[in-house]
């Protein structure tokens, strides 16, 4: 009767210690199946230059620095605009770029990490980390952009009145009336 209750408890001891190397194993698993945020974090730091030197940088809306300077910025699934402001300059604004961050990919099939990493914003990251902004001064037409300029006075017109805009290759047309001194601008994208 000693040998069964023995053989009993060994059978007993080696479920356990199966169970506890189950359950270590799946704990490991869940482990490596964690989330971009653990691995990634929920920030970038991202470098802004310009020239020239100096101008403000805002991120939606907010100060955060002079060029150059790194900042460190919050990934979101919304955008994140950027302004670069120097008095006597043109403000350049745009919005940072993202992709796809390749570190979600270690969530698997785990649908809770996919969801920290969407509220997280870690599911995309900010790529590219560096910008280089060259600021034009106010004023300054660049010649891919110089415009034609019409009098309206001169251009030909439609029985109904309305006037004909001679074809261009430039991209900004502007018609200028003498008389009232209204200008009308028209830009091609």
């Amino acid at each position: 009767m000693q040998l069964n209750q023995i053989t009993s408890s060994n059978t007993s001891w080696n479920s356990r210690k199966s169970a506890l190397t189950n359950i270590k194993l799946l704990g490991f698993i869940l482990l490596l199946s964690g989330c971009a945020t653990l691995f990634t974090g929920t920030d970038d730091d991202i470098r802004f230059e310009s020239d020239p030197a100096g101008a403000m940088v805002f991120i939606n809306g907010l100060e955060k620095g002079t060029t150059p300077t790194t900042v460190s910025v919050k990934r979101s699934i919304n955008d994140v605009n950027i302004a670069l402001q120097l008095d006597g300059y043109e403000t350049r604004q745009f919005v940072l770029e993202k992709e796809f961050n390749k570190a979600s990919f270690f969530n698997l099939f785990n649908v809770l990490f996919w969801a920290v990493d969407a509220v997280s914003g870690s599911l995309m990251k900010h790529a590219p980390q560096y910008y280089e902004i060259t600021l034009r001064p106010n004023g300054v037409v660049q010649q891919s952009e110089a415009v034609d300029l019409y009098d309206a006075n001169t251009l030909a017109s439609h029985e109904d009145g309305a006037l004909i805009i001679p074809s261009s290759s430039k991209r900004t047309i502007a018609i200028t009336n003498g008389m009232s001194g209204y200008t009308v601008v028209f830009k091609r994208k």
